[in-house]
């Protein structure tokens, strides 16, 4: 979310709005957070929005607010600084730098939210090395401060290393994305509010300057008189619609119906429904009627006749905008049940698999609880998948992304799909030419093609035919004004069609949902296609689906065009055993029966192993050991600290240490919406022997 504003309709409907900063985030709760920030790193910082208005500031100098700035000619060369900062702002990456000429630093971090430009966040004053005080004194007696009550202010300003910044601005992006998101968010929220309200103005507003057609008719359903205003909805003239009968212009009932129907208006006296009309040309349109019954002339039926066509248009308008809005929501207390469940449930099966794969090492194979553990470790990488899929469905697994053609992914996919969807059903695969990149994690086009074939499988059950195609396209605003949710733009298309049974109308509307499955009880967890759907809207693409009974299925998935070469993806061959090794790892552990399988697993591979519950222990060992630590193996959610923080307090003490994180649900801490930072070794839990023994081989050898 930091860079320059892009000019688009976003910016105009923020524009339009007129909001501020301060309508998109709690700005109390900042304030509160940069107080407790400052007790941390004591460092001073302040919110301040576009027109200069200071919003939260925390720990501000004496330096600057009780000298510098109440000195006129002093305060010139502040303006200087403030005024470069401005102006320099599009260059800020991730923030933009200046020492002022009193000697201070001072930094400035846009905040960007849907890439509008809001405010900025600042850091400053501080030191990059101790000041000198000779030239401090010469600025004490050139500008008549009193001299010693300068320099005590000049002391207190904070000194900090180059990498102490980097790192703290490195936090502060992170916390600038924080503010986006959550501004983001409101934004959103304040938009779908407003559209609502939009629709709802439009819907009164034709309520309120329709005009009404009139008839009279009579029992026989014959017209007698028309007023223009129902000439004017219906295209017929007067005449015209005096030579007709009511069933002429009916669209819904048959004329035995409105036979019928008039005579409940005799026998009710009055009766008021909603149906619908045909016009001249043919067209459709709804009406909403109310008819009277009057004995004079034999008896008469009085219509009056109400064009309702827009509002039934904005009354479905508005239930679509109302079931985006609970979407969303919904996909919301998903994400947050998935991340919560994912860490302690992970943590839970790390024990189960690892213990059970200790078992299995002290049994004999052919012995009959061999099979028993076997199937106990089957069951705990099962769970494992269905926690990794509900996960991706929340758009919080952990991913790395590359650019890829698409073409060749799929195509080593195939001899796989084939034996997956078994020989009685042929396999067809078209690829598109001149295939565009695209940027996505490998491992996430092999989840989307296997849940996909399966679903293909399943719905055949039988002789029959997938085919799996690719291509360019461009989706201009028209098809993406009849599509909701997707953007006009340049898209690889991943289609996949089967001839197998469809669906009617209301799977469809449902096929997504987490655990919405059409098969049997046991035949399938309803998680697959909601898999596919969470990988899909993690990429920022989209997917949908067209069907009906008895003639198949397409599903067809856009993902964003990536502008740049597709790498070279190296594919894994059969794995080597695991290299064995004697460092020594330091693993830190919450959860005391992961923590000490840890230990088991890790010195069977040779190493040395050091062990600690939580960050603080962790840090009081590795200040007391004697020896070199090689790396550090911790847990990412920890009370106390993170992994991410802990493993920054222990460079201080060790420059060389490696690092690798674990975790089963990462929270944002080494990854951002679920892409992993560059550089980061990550082992996903629950994990085998095996993956541990190649990570932390991996992240050891890393140059």
């Amino acid at each position: 979310m930091i860079g320059p504003a892009p000019v688009g309709r976003r910016q105009a409907e923020v524009n339009l709005m007129a909001l501020t900063i301060q309508d998109l985030i709690d700005i109390a709760q900042f304030q509160l957070f940069q107080d407790r920030l400052n007790e941390i790193y004591s460092f001073p910082s302040a919110i301040i929005d576009n027109d200069g208005h200071i919003l939260t500031a925390t720990a501000w100098q004496d330096v600057c607010t009780k000298f510098h700035r109440r000195n006129p000619e002093c305060e010139k060369e502040c303006i200087k600084s403030d005024q470069y900062i401005a102006s320099h702002l599009h260059e800020a990456n991730p923030a933009v730098s200046y020492r002022c000429p009193h000697g201070l630093i001072d930094n400035a971090t846009p905040i960007i939210i849907e890439g509008v430009h809001y405010g900025n966040f600042f850091t400053g004053q501080f030191f990059l090395k101790p000041p000198d005080l000779n030239f401090f004194k010469a600025q004490a007696i050139r500008y008549g401060f009193d001299e010693e009550a300068y320099i005590e202010a000049v002391k207190k300003v904070p000194i900090w290393t180059q990498e102490q910044l980097n790192s703290y601005l490195f936090f502060i992006r992170g916390l600038i994305e924080v503010i986006a998101g959550i501004g983001l968010k409101n934004l959103k929220d304040i938009e779908m509010r407003k559209r609502m309200q939009e629709s709802e103005e439009q819907y009164r507003t034709i309520l309120q300057t329709a005009m009404d057609g009139i008839w009279r008719m009579d029992l026989q359903g014959r017209l007698l008189e028309v007023n223009e205003a129902y000439c004017r909805m219906s295209g017929y003239s007067a005449q015209e619609l005096l030579a007709m009968h009511v069933s002429d212009l009916e669209a819904v009932e048959t004329p035995d119906e409105t036979t019928a129907h008039i005579r409940r208006v005799m026998a009710q006296g009055e009766n008021r429904f909603e149906s619908r009309h045909r016009r001249k040309d043919g067209t459709i349109f709804d009406v909403d009627v109310s008819a009277q019954y009057q004995t004079i002339d034999g008896g008469r039926l009085v219509v009056f006749l109400r064009d309702i066509t827009e509002r039934k248009r904005v009354e479905e308008e508005k239930a679509k905008l109302q079931n985006q809005l609970l979407q969303s929501q919904k996909m919301e207390s998903v994400g947050r049940l998935a991340g919560g469940v994912a860490h302690d449930f992970n943590n839970m099966l790390g024990v189960i698999l690892g213990h059970a794969e200790l078992a299995m090492d002290k049994v004999d194979p052919d012995h009959p609880l061999y099979n028993d553990l076997q199937e106990i470790r089957k069951a705990a990488e099962r769970s494992s998948d269905l926690t990794r899929q509900l996960l991706a469905f929340a758009r919080k697994q952990t991913i790395t992304p590359k650019v890829l053609d698409l073409n060749e992914t799929v195509a080593g996919m195939l001899k796989m799909l084939q034996r997956l969807i078994g020989e009685d059903i042929q396999l067809a695969w078209l690829p598109g030419v001149n295939l565009w990149p695209v940027r996505m994690d490998p491992s996430q086009v092999d989840q989307i093609l296997i849940n996909l074939s399966v679903n293909a499988r399943d719905a055949i059950a039988g002789v029959g035919k997938v085919t799996i195609e690719t291509e360019n396209v461009r989706l201009d605003e028209a098809y993406c004004a009849d599509h909701a949710g997707f953007v006009p733009g340049e898209y690889l298309l991943l289609a996949v069609s089967d001839d197998g049974c469809g669906m009617d109308r209301e799977s469809q509307d449902k096929i997504f949902e987490p655990f919405f499955t059409t098969k049997g009880a046991g035949k399938g967890t309803g998680l697959g296609l909601a898999t596919c759907y969470g990988i899909v809207k993690q990429n920022n693409g989209f997917i949908n689906v067209y069907s009906e009974p008895d003639r198949g299925t397409t599903f067809r998935i856009y993902l964003p065009r990536h502008i740049g070469k597709a790498e070279q993806i190296r594919k894994e061959g059969p794995q080597e055993p695991a290299i064995r090794g004697r460092e020594t790892v330091l693993v830190v552990e919450d959860e005391e029966a992961l923590l000490e399988l840890g230990k088991i697993m890790l010195e069977k591979q040779g190493y040395r192993v050091l062990t600690a519950g939580t960050p603080g222990e962790a840090i009081r060992l590795a200040e007391e050991h004697s020896g070199e630590i090689h790396l550090l193996m911790t847990d990412v959610v920890m009370p106390e600290i993170n992994g991410r923080e802990l493993a920054r307090k222990m460079l201080s003490l060790y420059p060389n240490l490696k690092r690798l994180f674990m975790s089963g649900y990462t929270a944002d801490v080494i990854a951002h919406h679920g892409v992993l930072d560059a550089g980061v070794h990550f082992l996903q839990k629950p994990f085998s022997r095996k993956d541990l023994a190649a990570k932390v081989r991996e992240a050891l050898d890393q140059a």
